[in-house]
């Protein structure tokens, strides 16, 4: 074979392999995406748990069924949960909570509703975790706010039983009164029946 029919053959084989890579490219290429038109929203999703990811990876937020409860918390970057809302307790006792917590997992602010609309309280917590301040009122027309000090000792009490007044109590590290006041009970304060409309 000769040195001209030899260089010819090689090119004719070159051309004929990209010609055939070029073919077989075009016909397996189904051509450009179109985004199919969607059908709309999901009507639902279910789901026992989302989990919310941040870009390293660090589970920031779950949103599930969570010791048997529906409940939402958000977790800082070093993962301890710093807010809870949901519900929360035995099913005979439920509330619905909401709960901030510090970086050292220590309750700060609590408000909890009962679920049978029972009553409800918002509290105020120390960096130990201690109620420090509380306020709180029943369907059956008692209430009260309590101040308590660093050792949980009641120390401030004005309390409103139902139907019965009001009382103001200042009390020392042993539970004494130091000063108290008994009120009177008030004319608006007897039961009021509510008319069906």
């Amino acid at each position: 074979m000769t040195r001209l029919r030899c260089c010819a053959l090689v090119a004719a084989m070159l051309a004929g392999g990209f010609a055939g890579g070029w073919l077989a490219a075009w016909l397996a290429d189904p051509g450009p995406a179109w985004a199919q038109a969607s059908p709309g929203p999901a009507e639902r999703l279910a789901v026992r748990q989302l989990v919310l990811l941040d870009e390293q990876g660090r589970t920031r937020g779950q949103l599930g069924m969570i010791q048997g409860q529906p409940q939402l918390i958000i977790l800082d970057e070093q993962g301890p949960a710093r807010l809870v809302l949901g519900l929360a307790g035995p099913e005979d006792n439920d509330f619905w909570i909401l709960s901030v917590l510090d970086a050292n997992r220590k309750t700060r602010f609590k408000t909890a509703a009962k679920a049978d609309g029972g009553g409800s309280m918002v509290g105020v917590l120390d960096h130990n975790g201690t109620a420090r301040f509380t306020i709180g009122y029943t369907d059956q027309g008692t209430g009260g706010l309590v101040m308590n000090d660093a050792q949980g000792r009641r120390r401030f009490t004005i309390g409103m039983p139902a139907h019965a007044g009001y009382s103001i109590h200042i009390q020392d590290e042993q539970g004494n009164d130091l000063w108290a006041a008994p009120g009177q009970p008030h004319p608006q304060a007897a039961p009021q029946t509510r008319s069906e409309p």
